[in-house]
């Protein structure tokens, strides 16, 4: 879950409705396991139907796409961009200084990045990500590939990404 204040939050929300107007509903999901999973939003539908929204958020402007290629680099941990057991049916990417919000169809946005890895990976270089305990001390880095959106084909890009 990300760590937005509550106005943030709303604009977020107010974003989602656009996305998915005939959401009922929009529930924070609180479940250790299931945001392992990739599911921090549920949007409810009638019927009982509901859809699973991951975010991620950042916090700086930058020109891509930050794809996570392995969630824990040293022992090769898979991430976000990579990982086939993530259940969300969509990515929500927040660019908060930009107030903008990508809202990635999450499976083809993963499919896409596994085919085109190695490409990816050749054109675009990789960065790192470091996450430190309360000691001060490195516990984890993640591995990263931005990707600018002009990478995604434009027919792609239609089909699986909206923008906000």
């Amino acid at each position: 879950m990300s760590n937005v204040n509550n106005s943030q939050r709303q604009w977020i929300l107010g974003k989602y409705k656009l996305a998915f107007p005939h959401a009922q509903q929009f529930i924070e999901c609180t479940v250790k396991d299931s945001q392992k999973k990739g599911i921090d939003y549920y949007a409810l539908f009638n019927e009982n139907k509901v859809l699973f929204i991951e975010e991620k958020v950042r916090w700086k402007s930058y020109p891509d796409i930050l794809i996570e290629e392995y969630a824990n680099w040293e022992m090769k941990i898979l991430g976000w961009g990579l990982d086939i057991t993530k259940k969300s049916h969509y990515l929500a990417y927040i660019v908060i200084p930009r107030h903008e919000i990508f809202i990635f169809y999450y499976p083809a946005l993963r499919q896409f990045f596994i085919t085109n890895h190695d490409f990816l990976l050749a054109k675009y270089d990789r960065e790192f990500g470091e996450t430190y305990d309360y000691s001060g001390r490195l516990s984890y880095q993640t591995s990263n590939i931005p990707v600018p959106l002009n990478a995604f084909p434009l027919d792609w890009q239609a089909k699986n990404i909206w923008r906000y």
